[in-house]
């Protein structure tokens, strides 16, 4: 009997984030061994030959970025390089699933596009869209496979009603409610969306802006959301069993996103049956004839202007349904027999 394909992924899990999670859960039912306390050092390498078969790396700046970025970055790629190179030889397949094209924090614009390169050249490569393969897929060498991002349903509580849950938090049942949620960064565009949301001057709409603080976006809206009765932001991390009361008191959840290239928040408010307004960028462009998103140009300055009144026309119950149809269909069993495939290509 032949020995199960083996896994180490890094990383295993996220502490904020169930994607490592549930994907490995999937690849584990299919028939896989996963490794989670894989080490990518020397000695684990040598240790593991022959017992590890496949490494599966996800964000990989965290390999190399040096919080003095330049230069320390570059080094500390050289080290990372050594490694995998070193994984190589020891007979261990690399895997790499590009989730951001660059890092948000980058460091080192040079150090990301080496290890990018680096990545391409050593091993196969997954991404979430076709509009990903396209900035990659040309002349690196090695093969790229599209493999969708998986739903979130059944991870988080869902038992919330839409009347229940805008009781709790105070808001009109009437009302058109529009949800950002998640981590507050500049480059997510919460200024522009309190700001377009103002323009809006709409009384039936109100705007949930919640997550905790990352950088100075909270300085830049502060001000704003707090003059505003119409616009109420939570500042805060949200456990788990507390995710459905903002998802289900909402009618559309807004990612206004100034760079982009895959979003698991957006997946997460398809798993709770919410349409999205997203800008034309990265993969959620893709989602365009969906009939569960309203999708804006960036570029255009009143683009997220005219997809918040469109909202507040739109049917939000059948968009509702068409963003559960859509998330039903990113089901783990299917995500996790197409990266079996990977592996063993």
């Amino acid at each position: 009997m032949n020995a199960p394909l083996t896994v180490a992924p890094f990383p295993a899990a996220l502490a904020a984030n169930p994607y490592c999670t549930l994907l490995y859960r999937g690849i584990e039912q299919a028939g896989a061994r996963i490794v989670r306390d894989g080490q990518l050092d020397t000695q684990w390498l040598r240790r593991h030959r022959g017992a590890v078969d496949v490494l599966h790396f996800h964000w990989i700046d965290s390999h190399y970025q040096h919080w003095r970025g330049g230069p320390f970055s570059l080094l500390t790629l050289a080290k990372f390089a050594h490694k995998l190179f070193l994984a190589r030889s020891l007979g261990y397949k690399i895997v790499w699933t590009m989730h951001n094209f660059a890092p948000h924090d980058s460091k080192s614009p040079l150090a990301d596009g080496l290890a990018r390169w680096l990545m391409l050249h050593l091993g196969s490569v997954v991404v979430h869209c076709q509009y990903a393969k396209s900035l990659i897929a040309n002349g690196n060498g090695r093969s790229v496979s599209v493999i969708p991002h998986g739903n979130y349903m059944g991870w988080h509580p869902n038992q919330v009603t839409k009347e229940e849950a805008r009781k709790r938090l105070g808001l009109p049942s009437d009302a058109k409610v529009f949800l950002t949620f998640g981590l507050m960064r500049g480059y997510k565009g919460h200024t522009r969306l309190v700001n377009d949301f103002k323009r809006l001057g709409r009384d039936d709409a109100h705007l949930l802006v919640v997550g905790a603080n990352y950088d100075d976006c909270e300085k830049m809206t502060r001000g704003q959301v707090e003059t505003d009765g119409h616009v109420h932001y939570h500042r805060r991390f949200v456990p788990d069993d507390e995710v459905q009361v903002y998802f289900n008191a909402a009618d559309f959840a807004v990612f206004p996103f100034e760079k982009v290239l895959t979003s698991g928040a957006v997946i997460l408010s398809l798993s709770f049956g919410r349409p999205v307004i997203v800008p034309r960028l990265g993969c959620l462009g893709e989602m365009e004839n969906s009939g569960a998103a309203l999708v804006y140009d960036p570029a255009d300055e009143d683009g997220l202007l005219s997809a918040l009144r469109k909202g507040m026309d739109l049917d939000a119950a059948k968009a509702s349904e068409r963003a559960f149809r859509i998330a039903r269909a990113l089901d783990w069993t299917m995500i996790a027999e197409k990266h079996l495939r990977v592996y063993t290509n």
